[in-house]
């Protein structure tokens, strides 16, 4: 999604808290992001859904092509 794309800072119950935060039964969580932000390799290491994995893998691919095709055209 847009929202974990550009994902950079995480509030839990109004507390800043990593992105590595895990969260219990009741938690608030407030997502700031930013339009500079792109998913991370090491987003990975604490995704726990196959699809979180996915959708990260598949943004970090697409920041790779984008590089590439910018050193393609230069």
């Amino acid at each position: 999604s847009e929202v974990g794309d550009h994902c950079k800072i995480a509030m839990v119950n109004g507390k800043v808290a990593s992105l590595r935060h895990e969260l219990k039964n009741g938690d608030t969580v407030n997502i700031i992001t930013a339009k500079d932000q792109k998913p991370r390799q090491e987003w990975l290491e604490f995704a726990v859904s196959t699809r979180a994995k996915a959708k990260i893998k598949q943004g970090i691919a697409n920041e790779r092509r984008e590089k590439d095709l910018l050193a393609g055209r230069a």
